[in-house]
């Protein structure tokens, strides 16, 4: 009998900045296989529009502002999420929120075809002497879920909470067909947030072994549901990894 695969060397996703027009620089999280295939074009966005600063908080002395989005872009370049992680007054929320739904997107594409994809984006506002700028810029990918408070909103760990989220519903990833007969292993990372109301958002893959696998598990992730997250008696978001192991046609 042949020796079932080992697991290969895991594949770690690739952060690629782009940088176009107005201070923007976006960071890339691609929530199918894309991480470790080497002809990948990242998501392009067209800025139609930049929210003004709010005068009304300026007449309540503030002068400046934070938000974080992680925005989804399909493959066919329609924007089908908005998660807002932080934030420093709702008003900087709300503006960010409203101003991505008004851009155009262009896809990313993975070896020429377009893919669905994750970015993370910090929008900075700033209102000195009469002069109002927004600037939108990258969310590295150490910043995204940090437990390091800016504003009314953050996103927290399940270590944070008052008891780990019981799932609703959870449907484990199928295992390919085509492997079973080789007995091919793999392994898989789903990074995730669940929200207030216990809805998995913005699901994607940070580490991979093959890209069957990848595909297959955040098709399941994305149908899970959970009670919503609980830390001293409120609901919050939190920010999860999931691992999934492939071994024959058992998960685990």
């Amino acid at each position: 009998m042949q020796p079932k695969p080992k697991y290969p060397k895991m594949k770690q996703m690739v952060f690629r900045p782009l940088k176009r027009g107005f201070s923007v620089l976006m960071v890339a999280l691609i929530p199918g296989f894309a991480g470790g295939v080497e002809n990948f074009e990242s998501l392009k966005i067209i800025q139609t529009t930049l929210p003004n600063y709010p005068m009304r908080l300026t007449q309540m002395g503030l002068y400046e502002g934070y938000a974080r989005l992680v925005i989804a872009v399909d493959y066919m370049g329609e924007l089908s999420d908005v998660f807002v992680e932080e934030y420093s007054h709702e008003t900087f929320a709300t503006l960010a929120r409203e101003t991505v739904w008004k851009w155009d997107y262009i896809p990313a594409k993975v070896n020429g075809e377009p893919t669905t994809v994750v970015k993370a984006l910090d929008f900075r506002f700033e209102d000195r002497t009469g002069l109002h700028s927004v600037d939108v810029m990258a969310a590295a990918a150490d910043k995204l879920g940090l437990n390091k408070m800016y504003g009314k909103r953050r996103v927290y760990s399940p270590d944070d909470l008052d008891s780990i989220p019981e799932p609703i519903e959870v449907v484990k990833p199928q295992y390919p067909l085509e492997f079973k007969e080789e007995g091919i292993e793999g392994e898989v990372s789903v990074l995730f947030y669940i929200d207030e109301e216990g809805r998995v958002r913005m699901p994607h893959i940070a580490e991979f072994s093959h890209e069957e696998f990848a595909e297959l598990a955040l098709i399941a992730v994305k149908q899970w549901k959970f009670k919503p997250p609980i830390r001293r008696g409120k609901p919050v978001s939190i920010l999860v990894r999931q691992p999934f192991n492939f071994v024959g046609d058992v998960r685990e």
